[in-house]
C-alpha cells in the first residue's frame, strides 16, 4: 500500500487480506501485483482516474507570499467563483457560498494571509465581475480574433420567458490563434419588430458599435435558408424536384438548371402526370355525374399550374448556394492531393475576395499536388480538411513567402460556410435554461455575459474549475459598480419601444 504506484487509489479490504479495493473504480481486486498493475493500465481505470481531482494540501493552495500578491490571489479566486456561478447556478447562490467558504477557511491560519478577511464577494460584486470584467475581456479577445478575417453569420430570433424578443448572432470563421474553424456566440440583441429591415438595422448597429466590418461577411444563414440543409437532404430534395419536373416537362428539358420561363418545354395538359388517385377520381366523376368536359379541362389546367409553381419553388431551393456547398468536398486532402483530382474550375472560386488574383490561386492549385506534405505534417493533420489547410497556410519557401496563402485562405473560407444552425439553437437552449420563470427579471447584459462565458469555456474544452483569469481581468477597480443605462433600464427601454410601436 506504500508503493507510489498504488498508494493514491488502492486500499486494503479490512475483512479479507487477499483482496484490495480500488477507490477510483469502486471495485475489489485480487491482491497480486500483476493483477493490480494490469488494472492500473486498463482504459477504464485511466478514464475514471482522469475524472477525479486529487486535492492538494492547503499549504500548496495558499503558500506564503508577500503582501503585494495577497490581493491578486483573492481577486483571482473571486473571478473563478463568479465563473462557477455563471456555469452552474443563480447569482444569489454566491451570498451563502462565500460565507460558507469564509467559515471553512477560518480554521486555516497562515501567518501572512487569512482568506476569510480578504474574501468579499456577494451577488452585486459577482454580477459586476460577470458583466464588467470577465465577459467583456472574452469579447475583446473575440473581436481581436475576428479582425481582418472573412466570416459567415448565423442568425435567428426567438422570444424568452419574459416575452422579450432577441436576435441571436453567431459567427463562423477560421481562428488563426486556435488554428481551427470555430462557431461562436457573438451577441444577443433585443428587438421589437422582426421584419427583415428592422433586423438588418439592429445587426448593422451592433457591428458599428463594436467596430466590426460587416463587409467581411461572405455568407448568412437563417433557419429558412437553403444553405442550412445537410448534403443528404439536398440530394433527396434534388431527386424529388427531378421527379416533379418529369410530370410537367418534356423529357429532354428535365434538368435542375432548366429555365421554366420557356413555354415550349411544357407538356400539353392531356399528357401531364396528375397521379393515379387524381385520374381514378376524375374517371369516376365522369362516369357517375354529368360534369362537363370544360370543367374537367379547367381543373386539369389549375392542377398543372400548381405543379409548375411547385417546381419553381423547389428549383429556387436546389440551385445557387447549394452548388457552393457541393464544391467544399474538393478541398478534402483525400481528393485535392490525388492526380485525378477535379479541375480548378470546380473549386468555389466565387468565394475569393475581389482583390485576389485568380491566376495566383490557380498557380498554387497546380503546385499543391507536387508538394510533399507527408514529410512535414503528421498523418492525423492530413486526414482532416480544416486542420490540413490551417497547416498549409503557414508553409513558406526559402525566402519566407507563404507558398499557398491564397489557396489555403479560399479553402478555409469554404469550410467557414454555415452548413448548420446548431450553434444558434444551442444559444437559445441556454437562454431557456438560464432565464427561467424564477429568473425572468434577468436583464440582457447579465444574460449575454453568462452565455458568453459558458460558450467560451465549452469551445476551449475546459470546466469552470480550470478557468484562469487573464491579467486584464485581474486589474479591475471600483468602476465596475457604476451603473449605466444598459444595466439599469434595459427592460424599461424595451417596454417603451413596444408601447411606441403599439401607439400607446
Amino acid at each position: 500500500m506504500k508503493d507510489p504506484m498504488f498508494c493514491q487509489w488502492l486500499r486494503q479490504v479490512s475483512d479479507d487480506g487477499n483482496k484490495a479495493y480500488c477507490k477510483v473504480c469502486k471495485k475489489e481486486l485480487r491482491a497480486h501485483k500483476a493483477d493490480l498493475v494490469r488494472h492500473k493500465d486498463s482504459e477504464k481505470h485511466k478514464k475514471n482516474a482522469r475524472a477525479i481531482t486529487f486535492h492538494p494540501s492547503m499549504n500548496k493552495v495558499f503558500p506564503s507570499m508577500n503582501p503585494v500578491n495577497k490581493k491578486k490571489l483573492v481577486t483571482k479566486f473571486e473571478l473563478q467563483l463568479a465563473v462557477h456561478v455563471a456555469c452552474h447556478s443563480s447569482i444569489r447562490v454566491i451570498d451563502h457560498l462565500s460565507d460558507l467558504m469564509k467559515d471553512h477557511f477560518k480554521s486555516y491560519n497562515d501567518k501572512n494571509i487569512k482568506l476569510d478577511q480578504y474574501l468579499r464577494i456577494h451577488r452585486t460584486k459577482c454580477t459586476a465581475l460577470l458583466t464588467k470584467v470577465i465577459a467583456p475581456s472574452l469579447f475583446k479577445q473575440q473581436l481581436r480574433d475576428i479582425k481582418d478575417v472573412s466570416f459567415s453569420l448565423i442568425l435567428d430570433e426567438s422570444t424568452d420567458v419574459s416575452c422579450t424578443k432577441h436576435l441571436c448572432i453567431c459567427i463562423r470563421y477560421f481562428n488563426s490563434r486556435k488554428e481551427k474553424i470555430v462557431s461562436q456566440y457573438l451577441g444577443l440583441i433585443p428587438v421589437v419588430e422582426t421584419t427583415a429591415k428592422d433586423l438588418y438595422s439592429h445587426l448593422n448597429a451592433f457591428f458599428i458599435k463594436n467596430n466590426l466590418n460587416l463587409q467581411q461577411c461572405f455568407a448568412i444563414a437563417t433557419d429558412g435558408g437553403s444553405n442550412l440543409y445537410h448534403f443528404t437532404i439536398l440530394k433527396e430534395l434534388e431527386r424529388f424536384t427531378l421527379s416533379l419536373l418529369r410530370r410537367v416537362l418534356h423529357p429532354s428539358s428535365v434538368s435542375l438548371t432548366v429555365d421554366l420561363n420557356f413555354q415550349s418545354i411544357y407538356l400539353p395538359v392531356q399528357k401531364v402526370d396528375f397521379g393515379y388517385k387524381f385520374t381514378m377520381l376524375l374517371n369516376r366523376l365522369l362516369k357517375d355525374t354529368d360534369i362537363s368536359q370544360a370543367t374537367v379541362n379547367n381543373v386539369k389546367h389549375r392542377c398543372q399550374l400548381f405543379l409548375i409553381r411547385a417546381c419553381k419553388e423547389l428549383l429556387s431551393r436546389t440551385s445557387g448556394n447549394t452548388e457552393i456547398l457541393k464544391k467544399i468536398h474538393v478541398f478534402s486532402p483525400k481528393i485535392c492531393l490525388k492526380f485525378d483530382r477535379p479541375a480548378f474550375e470546380e473549386l468555389p472560386i466565387n468565394l475569393l475576395k475581389k482583390d485576389v488574383d485568380i491566376n495566383l490561386v490557380e498557380s498554387e492549385w497546380r503546385k499543391l499536388i507536387d508538394f510533399d506534405f507527408k514529410s512535414i505534417f503528421n498523418e492525423p493533420d492530413i486526414a482532416q480538411g480544416p486542420i490540413f489547410w490551417s497547416k498549409v497556410l503557414k508553409v513558406t519557401d526559402c525566402e519566407g513567402n507563404y507558398v499557398f496563402k491564397h489557396l489555403a485562405t479560399l479553402a478555409l473560407t469554404a469550410y467557414s460556410l454555415p452548413v448548420s444552425n446548431a450553434t444558434v439553437e444551442r444559444v437559445f437552449s441556454r437562454v431557456t435554461l438560464t432565464k427561467t420563470k424564477l429568473r425572468n427579471r434577468m436583464n440582457l447584459p447579465l444574460l449575454s455575459s453568462i452565455l458568453q462565458i459558458k460558450m467560451s469555456l465549452e469551445e476551449d474544452g475546459i470546466y469552470c474549475t480550470k478557468f484562469e483569469p487573464t491579467n486584464d481581468m485581474l486589474n479591475f477597480n471600483s468602476t465596475i459598480y457604476e451603473k449605466n443605462e444598459a444595466d439599469s433600464a434595459e427592460e424599461d427601454k424595451n417596454i417603451d419601444e413596444l408601447l411606441t410601436s403599439l401607439h400607446f
